[in-house]
């Protein structure tokens, strides 16, 4: 085991940052909805449903996630996964860099205006540029 390297073999890879600005930008709108529907004005309640809400989000990707990286897909998705990512990150850091994404955007909010653009050119440069989600990591560090 490795602390930072390639997903198969490593506690954290360069998707962590990913990790982290999705959990910036889906507490916003896990925010939203936990605030719509329960009725309660207590923020220490709120805060609580909303953080479950986005660890279960969070894990149902990393299950989701593994059935593609598996290949219960096509090949070519397959493929662009580049293996199956090692289970320390997959249920130990993605889910803690992602709950910390939560707490870093409730107290500092500005930090959205980064984060959004940054995940929509993070995600384009992996589906359109690079052929399988570890190029970029492969092109900074080359193969860890």
């Amino acid at each position: 085991m490795m602390i930072f390297g390639d997903k198969t073999l490593a506690l954290l890879d360069l998707w962590s940052l990913e990790h982290f600005f999705t959990g910036c930008n889906s507490a916003l709108l896990v925010g939203y909805f936990v605030k719509k529907y329960f009725k309660t004005h207590d923020e220490k309640i709120l805060f609580r449903i909303q953080l479950l809400s986005l660890l279960a989000i969070e894990l149902y990707w990393e299950c989701l996630e593994y059935y593609l990286e598996d290949g219960a897909s096509y090949d070519r998705v397959t493929y662009w996964f580049q293996g199956v990512e090692y289970i320390g990150n997959r249920l130990i850091t993605d889910p803690i860099i992602t709950v910390f994404g939560l707490v870093i955007i409730k107290n500092f909010p500005r930090i959205i205006w980064f984060s959004v653009p940054f995940s929509i050119a993070w995600l384009y440069i992996h589906l359109f540029v690079f052929d399988n989600c570890m190029g970029l990591q492969n092109l900074i560090f080359g193969k860890l």
